[in-house]
């Protein structure tokens, strides 16, 4: 897992995750993080508008690469395949 970005940072996606693979050919998800401070900021349909724009421009990703969504503030969409908040993210250490 990591993030992916261009040099001229055109495509910008927080993170990407693959295989074990050095340079896997496929993508298994794209995803952003939006860890805003205030309650209203949920992550929105722009939110996921950007990120399904920039999911087939990074290697290895296409229109069906899953997307991830990390947000404090919680969801204002159901499109997103994974939804994460700060339950799930320090669950995930319990």
């Amino acid at each position: 897992m990591g993030g992916y970005w261009t040099r001229t940072n055109d495509v910008e996606v927080d993170l990407v995750g693959a295989g074990k693979e050095a340079r896997p050919e496929r993508i298994d998800f794209v995803g952003s993080v939006k860890w805003r401070e205030r309650e209203q900021a949920a992550f929105d349909s722009r939110d996921l508008g950007h990120l399904v724009a920039q999911r087939p421009r990074g290697p290895g990703a296409n229109d069906s690469t899953l997307t991830v969504g990390v947000s404090r503030t919680g969801f204002d969409v159901t499109d997103l395949d994974v939804k994460l908040g700060p339950e799930e993210i320090l669950g995930a250490w319990g």
